[in-house]
Order: structure tokens, then sequence, then C-alpha cells
């Protein structure tokens, strides 16, 4: 899932948990709001310095492809 949201543009941070950390490059909230009408939940990083920020579940594999299918139409 890193490389392919890296090929897409997005800035990913390095995981070892079961989750990625990722930088939209613009501000959360849109990008968590246009997820959400395609389908996709993703818990935005609401601390100071990271109103660009999510964190996206690693799931199952079809979960997964919903999530960078939906990722590559708004971003």
């Amino acid at each position: 899932m890193a490389g392919r949201l890296t090929a897409l543009g997005v800035h990913v941070l390095p995981s070892r948990g079961d989750f990625l950390f990722v930088d939209c490059g613009q501000p959360y909230i849109g990008v968590a709001e246009r997820l959400i009408d395609l389908g996709v939940i993703v818990k935005p990083c609401k601390q100071e310095g990271y109103e660009h920020s999510l964190r996206v579940s690693v799931g199952l594999d079809w979960e997964n492809g919903q999530f960078l299918e939906a990722t590559a139409r708004i971003l």
C-alpha cells in the first residue's frame, strides 16, 4: 500500500504497525470528507502541525484496493 501511495505522490512515513501515516499534501478535512463520500473511512490526525495527515488502517486486500482507488480519484 505504501508503494502505491508513493507512486500517487503521497508522502508515507515508515510504519511497523497495521496502519500508515500519510501526508496528503492538502488539509485532511477535505480529503477525509471526499473519501467518506466514496465509502472509505480514515482517521484525520488532529494534532497541531499535522493538518495534512491521515492515519490509514491496513485492511483486507479488497479494502486496501478500495482505499487506493478512492485516493487516486481525489488526489
